[in-house]
């Protein structure tokens, strides 16, 4: 007999249907899960990868709104969603389920939904903090043994048993500059800047300087010789007389 169980293992803030990307679960099994954890930390802007702190808006905006990047998708196209057909798709989010499609026939057409999951894609960057659950399923049969009466009789036996690392792999995006290093960076070319500015203006007034004491000492040389050559002449005067 076929189990109507799926099980997938993510982040609690990330949507995911089991239906589509789990693992089906049978009667009669056991099935071991072991689970490792992997975070990459992104950059916002203006750094290229230009993520959003879901969480920190999540807060600010009184603990409403996504809470990750596929949350805002699927936000965003649940109210494309309900515009369309008057209903929400059942492979959302969804706010209510008495309000979920009963009929594939109301879903928005292939053409416009897929054109409107690209919009909405843009429109939400990603997480700042990526949470991924790596995990392998490990399926045997259980022994009838060791089951409880009521599953041997009944056949309807499914056990699942967790095991989850302990250490967390994490993934960094470390910023060429820090906000300081940066103002260090720009700082320090300023100053460079400035410096060869300062020398060639002092440079620029040291020479104009010593040209005009030069032309000065001409000057009074100049004059004192004309007072020297007056003098003779007005003696060479009172001679002749």
């Amino acid at each position: 007999m076929l189990s109507p169980y799926s099980l997938s293992i993510h982040s609690p803030v990330v949507p995911e249907n089991p239906l589509s990307s789990g693992k089906d679960l049978t009667y009669g099994n056991r099935y071991k899960v072991s689970i490792r954890l992997e975070e990459e930390h992104l950059l916002p802007h203006p750094y290229a990868t230009n993520c959003t702190d879901y969480d920190a808006l999540w807060k600010q905006n009184d603990k409403r709104g996504p809470r990750s990047q596929q949350m805002c998708i699927y936000t965003c196209l649940r109210q494309y969603n309900k515009r369309c057909s008057g209903c929400e798709g059942q492979e959302m989010m969804h706010e209510d389920k008495r309000r979920l499609c009963k009929n594939p026939a109301k879903h928005c057409s292939a053409d416009t939904y897929y054109p409107r999951w690209e919009k909405c894609k843009r429109n939400c960057p990603a997480d700042c903090v990526n949470q991924k659950y790596h995990y392998r399923i490990e399926e045997t049969p259980i022994d009838p043994y060791t089951m409880d009466s009521y599953d041997t009789v009944a056949g309807n036996g499914i056990r699942i048993v967790f095991s989850m690392e302990s250490a967390v792999t994490v993934i960094s995006h470390i910023p060429q500059y820090g906000e300081w290093e940066l103002f260090s960076y720009i700082g320090g070319l300023t100053a460079c800047w400035l410096g060869i500015s300062v020398w060639a203006f002092t440079g620029i007034i040291g020479t104009n300087y010593g040209r005009l004491l030069r032309l000065i000492q001409k000057l009074k040389k100049k004059k004192s010789e004309n007072q020297v050559t007056s003098r003779i002449s007005s003696g060479s005067l009172h001679s002749d007389v």
